[in-house]
């Protein structure tokens, strides 16, 4: 299981929201959630997308998704 603490508090400190990130990988907004708290895993490619789109680097990719 994977904490997505310092996910949301990065999409906290950008006021993004569940909605945004949902608008940009394409799925629901409960599906998002569902990610967020471990019901769903998040893929890869939807992982890169969300880090580019917080700027999270890639030296704290590891930390934001796979700790």
């Amino acid at each position: 299981m994977y904490k997505f603490d310092k996910l949301r508090g990065r999409m906290s400190e950008r006021h993004v929201t569940q909605a945004d990130i949902a608008k940009l990988l394409g799925i629901k907004e409960c599906t998002v959630s569902q990610k967020l708290n471990n019901h769903r895993k998040i893929k890869l490619n939807e992982a890169k997308k969300i880090a580019e789109y917080l700027d999270i680097p890639d030296s704290e990719f590891v930390s934001f998704f796979y700790y």
